[in-house]
C-alpha cells in the first residue's frame, strides 16, 4: 500500500483530527496541502469530500463552481464520533495504522 494511495491519506487526515480535537488545537493549513500527501489536489479534494459526505468530519462545508470543488476554512474541519469510530474499528484504517508503524520503525528519525 503506498502512501499516497485513498486509505493512507483517510487514516492520516483523521487520526490528525482526532489528536487535534483530543488536544484542542486547531488545525494547521498544511494539513491539507497535497505534497504532505503525495497526491494531486482534485484526489485530496476527493478525499475530503468523501470524509464530509459520510460523516466523518464536520464544521466544514463545500460547494462546486467551474468543476472545481471549493472548501469553507479547513482548519475548521472537526472529526465527528462517527469518524472516531471509523478511525478506531474499520479493519482498513488498522491495516492503515500498521503499516506506518512498520514504515516507522523502518526509517529513523520520521
Amino acid at each position: 500500500m503506498a502512501q499516497n494511495d485513498f486509505f493512507p491519506i483517510v487514516y492520516r487526515i483523521l487520526a490528525a483530527l482526532y489528536k487535534n480535537l483530543k488536544e484542542d488545537n486547531k488545525n494547521d493549513k498544511g494539513l491539507f496541502d497535497t505534497t504532505l500527501y503525495g497526491c494531486k489536489e482534485p484526489f485530496l479534494n476527493y478525499i475530503l469530500q468523501f470524509l464530509i459526505d459520510e460523516g466523518y468530519v464536520d464544521k466544514v462545508k463545500y460547494t462546486f463552481y467551474d468543476n472545481k470543488i471549493n472548501f469553507s476554512d479547513l482548519t475548521e474541519m472537526r472529526i465527528t464520533p462517527k469518524g472516531i469510530e471509523y478511525l478506531q474499528y474499520n479493519s482498513i484504517m488498522e491495516k492503515t495504522k500498521l503499516f506506518f508503524k512498520d514504515i516507522k520503525a523502518s526509517i529513523p528519525f520520521i
